[in-house]
């Protein structure tokens, strides 16, 4: 990329910046000032509708080859969320104090100013790993539990918040795999994301009696132990740098890593997670309109988990095959 190029973007993906960073602060204040959901669009709307408007630089970056994302993928993804704003919330003032308009605006504004920092960022060659020291804060929290209370009960006491945090976030690892920043396919990254989001956010937080199982601690070291692996190998290679003995834990620990965390960490939550949901009806007013109940969703979950698992398995094999027999063949050379 010229120089020249780069100091815009630079400059366009820092004003963006600022702009979703004071959305999000005044979205915040929304709810903070008036204890409620409902004044979204009276303190944001303005100011969401015209960042989003001006968006539309992003498709001519694309049309220009300034950015490596597809024409159509910007045009469609500015075009949906235009039309949202533009067309319908702010020519309908009666749904505009919805609840819905505070969570799609915090969706966005916690999106964005991770996203265009990122931009900005990787413009002059700067990668920022702090999400990789709060997953190792994550695996820090899980031993804590154990070698504190001698036992593998409170690993969500110590660590839940915090997971539950880094999990949530990560979602935008599909928006980098929809934008062409990584080589990602986006349905891999979205059911990645998914399952782990529901297992956590809509079981085991909601399901107090299950979060002192043995299967959370097991699931929680699991994914700890994948994650300071993966993440710190992804920051060295955004700056050129490939440690032998990374990549291979990076494309060897899910061998052992994600079968203990599927089977006696997810499955059998969630499989003991059942009963509580079919007592409590959890999530009746939503699975009710469509004819089956999440206890019944639940139990289809877990039967297709292993189909699923096992596609996700033999796809990581195949992607050690790919890495490490690259790797081989440099050192060859």
């Amino acid at each position: 990329m010229a120089r020249t190029g780069a100091l815009y973007l630079l400059c366009y993906n820092s004003l963006q910046s600022l702009g979703w960073a004071l959305a999000l602060a005044r979205v915040l204040s929304s709810y903070f000032s008036t204890k409620s959901v409902n004044g979204a669009y009276a303190f944001a709307g303005d100011l969401i509708c015209f960042l989003q408007t001006i968006s539309f630089v992003e498709v001519v970056h694309a049309a220009a080859g300034l950015v490596p994302s597809g024409v159509m993928l910007a045009l469609m993804q500015w075009g949906g969320r235009t039309h949202f704003l533009l067309a319908i919330l702010r020519q309908i003032p009666e749904v505009q104090g919805l609840p819905s308009v505070f969570i799609t605006f915090m969706s966005w504004s916690m999106t964005e100013v991770i996203r265009y920092p990122h931009y900005a960022l990787s413009c002059i060659g700067i990668s920022l790993s702090w999400l990789t020291y709060l997953r190792a804060l994550a695996l820090a929290r899980v031993l804590s539990s154990y070698f504190s209370t001698k036992s593998v009960n409170g690993a969500y006491a110590f660590a839940g918040d915090l997971i539950c945090f880094l999990q949530t976030i990560s979602f935008v690892e599909v928006v980098h795999a929809a934008a062409g920043l990584v080589p990602s396919g986006v349905m891999l990254a979205l059911m990645q994301w998914g399952g782990r989001t529901h297992f956590l956010l809509a079981i085991l937080r909601q399901i107090p009696e299950v979060q002192g199982l043995p299967s959370v601690f097991i699931t929680f070291m699991s994914w700890s132990m994948t994650e300071v692996i993966r993440y710190p190998h992804y920051a060295l290679s955004c700056i050129g740098i490939s440690l032998s003995w990374l990549t291979y834990l990076r494309y060897t620990a899910f061998i052992i890593l994600y079968p203990i965390g599927i089977a006696p960490g997810e499955m059998w939550l969630m499989y003991q997670a059942l009963p509580f949901i079919k007592e409590r009806n959890l999530y009746a007013d939503f699975f009710d309109r469509l004819s089956i109940s999440y206890y019944h969703f639940v139990l289809t979950v877990l039967i297709c988990y292993p189909v699923l698992w096992l596609k996700l398995y033999l796809h990581l094999f195949k992607q050690r095959r790919s890495k490490l027999g690259k790797h081989q063949t440099k050192k060859k050379v």
